[in-house]
């Protein structure tokens, strides 16, 4: 038949029309597939029917191919994203369409980041961390950047610390020796401390000696003024060596003085025997020792014109040294006791100076004297040395001359009486002497008569005016002059018989008797034979009369007995008186018998 199947319907084998199925079109009874990734509506009756599916597009080919990036496609229509955004391969809508990083959605349009915030994309915004900081379009969080003084760590923000300084996020040390404050948030605010100087954001070095640095800035210290290294004060700025302060300012030390410490201390003068002739001294070296044997009368001396021969030196004259101060020492036994160019004076008789360049002369000790102008002393005559120390003869010797070192004994038949005699002197006549006597005694037979003496004090009396016998004593300065005034008288008669002088009128009995001294009688000598037996205190003898007449020396007719007081006598030998007063006397064999000696000589 001519019945046709209209468009949008397909010939089924029967021959009949039916609609055309989805994903095809129908045209002049005939069914087509849409093309790839396309579909269409049932009834479909041209190929244009075929819609792209969501997210592809119609190519120019007719063919239906994955939308682009940055378009979103449905219904074979490809649109655009929004500004700022895109979309994947295949986007099938504009909700597909996502804001690019730095933008964020809002109506369906991407807005540009704000400050201070980042966007990651689409409705996506955030704010940076507290003290973090961004530029607007910032996209992750990473483009927020802890604000300058701030540092980031642990996705947050601390405060920069002290001598640091923190930039966009960082931290940096400051430069060597510099210091900041906390939150320093650039390198100009790293400045050196005080004592310190250098540029801002600059290394730092230290103050030199003698500045003071504030600010990073050096200055020098005042005239005449020194600081120690490091300072950061005019205050700290004290006055140098060689310096001294003067009101508010350090002024040089004068001539005559030096300052060896630093600081408020005065001026030292140069000491006694130097000078300084120019201002500041800055040690004791600096003062210079006058010329040897010299010295200064005073501290600080200026000059050496101020130097002068010191005591116990004297000046040559300055014609015979060039115009130079030449001192020479006083040679020994010269002394000068003050300054100048005197010359030196002798010492005097008494005195002397041992060493050169003496100021005083000594006295010479006890008994030793000198001459003018002598170095030592020598003992007086009458004493001698030992061991640098006089000492006095002693009696019974004497030194006649000075120095001597020993004492010379008297010869016998001479006497020295004193110590310290110069001389000894003869015995008196009728007395004698042994050597190195201090007196003389009577010869065997003559006694001595009482002494005399005569004594002259504080007398100047030379040698040739004593007579005979004197002898001169030296004691310091007083003289004394003693004469021996004794003399010896013969002893009168013997005191017994059978007796003979032994020392002056000192006598003893002949061999073969024995001397008897009483109490109550003179003493006489017995016959050795006749000794008591007993003391003669108790009157007691232990002879009996028998005994008296059988002795040697004695025979009965020398014996003559006589009455009255009792007594008998023996012819020429000694009278006794038999028993004591009132008592009888009995010649008896056997009898004792007391003899009292005859007292009246």
């Amino acid at each position: 038949s001519n019945c046709e199947c209209k468009d949008g319907f397909t010939e089924t084998a029967l021959g009949s029309c039916v609609t055309c199925p989805a994903n095809y079109w129908c045209a002049n009874a005939s069914k087509f597939a849409c093309p790839a990734n396309s579909t269409s509506r049932s009834g479909s009756a041209m190929r244009a029917d075929c819609q792209c599916l969501a997210g592809f597009m119609l190519a120019e080919d007719g063919e239906c191919t994955p939308c682009l990036k940055g378009l979103y496609c449905n219904s074979s229509r490809s649109d655009p994203c929004p500004a700022n955004s895109s979309s994947p391969i295949g986007a099938m809508s504009i909700a597909q369409c996502q804001c690019e990083r730095g933008f964020y959605r809002q109506a369906d349009k991407c807005h540009l980041c704000p400050q201070n915030f980042f966007c990651s994309g689409n409705e996506h915004m955030s704010a940076c961390a507290e003290h973090a900081l961004s530029e607007a379009g910032a996209s992750d969080v990473r483009d927020c950047s802890c604000q300058d003084g701030w540092y980031q760590f642990n996705n947050s923000c601390n405060p920069c610390p002290k001598n640091s300084f923190c930039v966009k996020g960082l931290k940096y040390s400051c430069p060597t020796n510099s210091t900041s404050k906390p939150l320093a948030s650039s390198l100009q605010a790293c400045i050196c401390p005080a004592g310190m100087f250098g540029m801002n954001g600059t290394m730092c070095r230290p103050c030199k000696k003698g500045a003071w640095c504030f600010n990073g800035n050096q200055s020098l210290c005042p005239e005449g003024m020194t600081s120690d290294p490091m300072s950061s004060s005019v205050q700290d700025c004290r006055c140098k060596v060689g310096y001294s302060l003067l009101g508010d300012a350090c002024a040089s030390c004068p001539a005559g003085t030096y300052k060896d410490t630093e600081g408020p201390t005065t001026c030292t003068p140069c000491p006694m025997g130097t000078y300084l002739d120019g201002a500041g001294g800055r040690s004791p070296s600096d003062c210079v020792q006058c010329p040897n044997g010299s010295s200064t009368r005073s501290l600080a001396s200026e000059s050496d014109r101020n130097c002068t021969c010191r005591p116990g030196f004297y000046s040559l004259p300055r014609d015979k040294t060039g115009g130079q101060l030449v001192c020479v020492s006083c040679p020994i036994g010269f002394f000068k006791p003050s300054y100048g160019k005197s010359d030196c004076s002798p010492c005097a008789e008494g005195s002397f100076a041992a060493q050169e360049g003496s100021i005083f002369c000594q006295s010479c000790p006890s008994y030793s004297s000198s001459s003018m102008n002598r170095s030592f002393c020598e003992c007086n005559p009458g004493y001698f040395e030992s061991s640098g120390e006089c000492f006095p003869c002693q009696a019974g010797t004497y030194s006649a001359h000075h120095a001597s070192t020993a004492c010379l004994q008297c010869e016998a038949g001479m006497y020295s009486m004193i110590n310290g005699a110069t001389f000894c002197i003869e015995c008196p006549f009728n007395m004698t002497s042994a050597s190195g006597s201090s007196n003389c005694s009577c010869v065997a037979g003559f006694f001595e008569l009482p002494e005399e003496f005569i004594v002259y004090n504080n007398l100047s009396i030379s040698e040739s005016n004593i007579t005979d016998g004197s002898q001169l004593l030296f004691d310091d300065k007083v003289r004394i002059a003693i004469q021996y005034e004794t003399s010896c008288s013969a002893c009168r008669q013997l005191h017994a018989t059978h007796s003979i002088y032994v020392s002056g009128c000192d006598w003893d009995c002949v061999s073969g008797w024995k001397r008897f001294d009483g109490t109550h009688f003179n003493s006489t000598c017995l016959p050795q034979k006749l000794a008591p037996r007993k003391s003669l205190s108790s009157c007691k003898f232990n002879h009996t009369w028998q005994e008296l007449i059988d002795s040697n020396q004695l025979g009965k007719a020398d014996v003559i007995k006589t009455g009255g007081l009792g007594a008998i006598t023996i012819r020429q030998r000694f009278e006794v008186y038999i028993c004591e007063k009132d008592h009888e006397c009995v010649d008896r064999p056997g009898d004792f018998l007391c003899f009292v000696y005859d007292e009246q000589g």
